[in-house]
């Protein structure tokens, strides 16, 4: 519930942000030079800059608070995650973001300080949509855990809260809870009923039992004097009475339920080779930023590469106004460059090998058990790719 509550009220201000900074700018429109929006207070810094940040701002600081808890968590155990990432990608984008727009507040007004101020609210949307997607990838990830669960806990629900017990030496029956039936006991079936445990019948009459649970065989079986009858399987026709030898976990049904727990917690090849990836994705993802980040610099500030400005920079100024100049288009160049790193880090965060491998062994035998089919391992899914 946390989780769906969090990405509810992520979801209203990333879907806003992507629509007036990446849909409404693809079909020639800008929010932010329309109607009263475009209002400028102060340098540039107009109306719709500052919505943006009112938005942004508790999305960064109470939804997102559970992805900067994680990554301190994980960096307190030098065992960075995929939260590191999330938790360093908004924070630096946030912040710069902030630190850029009081500049233009608090600083002199220049031809550049517009370039500044937009280019700033590109940076501002990135991670309110970004904290969004990965909010909506555990969400969707939790709700196939609570599928592949519920596919599990429906095996054992199978089974009868109550039994008849026979008092031995007398024809006094009593209903007891499953849990309380011991060995050797005594108990009587009825028709239409479910068998609570594992057992052998011990009474004359005969019985046809519907073990499609178990066995996936349709038809019901006749079971007579002696025969065996498991526990979860329906006894269609007749009565019986049966003596108890296994109980629990040492019931047939009990040990399926313990299989199938087994082989979700079991590791297939691949998952090992996910796991060994992931101890090292987080710190090379933050390097290869880090290195992209600095060749742009490098590229930009030595004129190999030109800043894209949407607004030429005007000449006939006096000699401070120029050197305030210099300074913004330092800025530019700078937010240029760190546009590029930073996509390397929000691109890299909703990593798909790291909950992808696991969540398809869970779901898949989970269903499997569901449908009849027992996976000893996870590594038999890899096995069975195989056969033909």
């Amino acid at each position: 519930r946390s989780l769906r509550r969090s990405m509810l009220l992520a979801m209203p201000p990333a879907i806003l942000m992507f629509t007036s900074t990446i849909v409404l700018p693809s079909f020639g429109m800008d929010l932010g030079e329309s109607g009263c929006l475009s209002y400028s207070i102060r340098h540039s810094v107009d109306i719709y800059i500052l919505l943006i940040l009112v938005l942004s701002t508790p999305v960064q600081f109470v939804v997102a608070r559970r992805f900067h808890a994680a990554a301190f968590k994980a960096i307190k155990r030098k065992s960075p995650n995929m939260d590191v990432l999330v938790s360093v990608a908004t924070n630096t984008s946030y912040f710069y973001s902030t630190g850029l727009v009081l500049y233009c507040l608090l600083m002199p007004e220049t031809p550049g300080t517009h370039d500044l101020v937009m280019a700033t609210s590109h940076f501002f949307t990135m991670g309110p949509i970004l904290i969004a997607v990965v909010l909506l990838g555990k969400y969707l990830e939790s709700r196939a855990k609570q599928t592949a669960m519920k596919a599990l806990t429906d095996l054992p629900s199978s089974m009868p809260a109550n039994a008849t017990l026979c008092s031995s030496g007398s024809n006094a029956e009593r209903t007891i809870p499953v849990e309380l039936v011991e060995l050797d006991d005594v108990l009587r079936i009825f028709a239409g009923g479910k068998i609570p445990v594992d057992g052998s019948v011990c009474s004359e009459s005969a019985v046809h039992v519907d073990e499609s649970l178990l066995t996936g065989e349709s038809s019901p079986l006749v079971k007579k004097q002696g025969d065996l009858v498991v526990g979860g399987s329906t006894c269609i026709s007749g009565g019986c009475l049966m003596r108890v030898t296994r109980v629990g976990g040492d019931t047939m049904l009990g040990q399926m339920v313990a299989l199938v727990q087994e082989a979700q917690a079991s590791k297939a090849d691949v998952q090992r080779m996910a796991d060994m990836v992931a101890r090292i994705f987080v710190p090379s993802v933050v390097g290869l930023s880090l290195v992209t980040f600095v060749i742009w610099s490098a590229l930009v500030f030595s004129g190999t590469v030109r800043v894209p400005q949407g607004h030429h920079m005007h000449g006939g100024m006096g000699g401070g106004i120029m050197a305030v100049e210099e300074e913004v288009q330092d800025s530019l160049k700078f937010l240029f460059a760190m546009k590029f790193g930073m996509a390397v880090l929000m691109i890299a965060c909703p990593c798909a090998m790291g909950l992808a491998t696991p969540m398809a062994v869970m779901v898949a035998t989970g269903v499997a058990a569901k449908r009849g089919c027992l996976v000893k391992s996870a590594a038999a899914f890899e096995t069975a790719e195989k056969l033909h």
